[in-house]
């Protein structure tokens, strides 16, 4: 079996999990009206967009500092909203 095709093949199904996760947090988001799932349903997308960038460059550009920046990105905002929905847990 191609190692492309395989790689490929599962660059694919990351992509579409991550985007299918952000819709459900962005359903999330709508119906409760919380910000923690907003921020979740856009680090989500973020990663997803990610995994577009390294379909489009052929799957073999993982290292390249556009994919690390964008990672880091989608991580950045998981901890933003984690601090922040913490932060306002300590308020009530």
């Amino acid at each position: 079996m191609d190692t492309r095709l395989v790689l490929s093949y599962m660059n694919g199904m990351m992509t579409l999990s991550c985007l299918v996760i952000a819709l459900f947090f962005y359903r999330f988001s709508r119906s409760t009206g919380d910000r923690f799932f907003q921020l979740f349903s856009t680090a989500f997308f973020v990663l997803g967009v990610e995994r577009i960038i390294i379909l489009l460059s052929g799957g073999t550009k993982e290292t390249h500092a556009s994919v690390y920046l964008m990672r880091c990105v989608a991580f950045l905002i998981i901890i933003w909203a984690v601090i922040d929905k913490n932060r306002d847990a300590g308020r009530a």
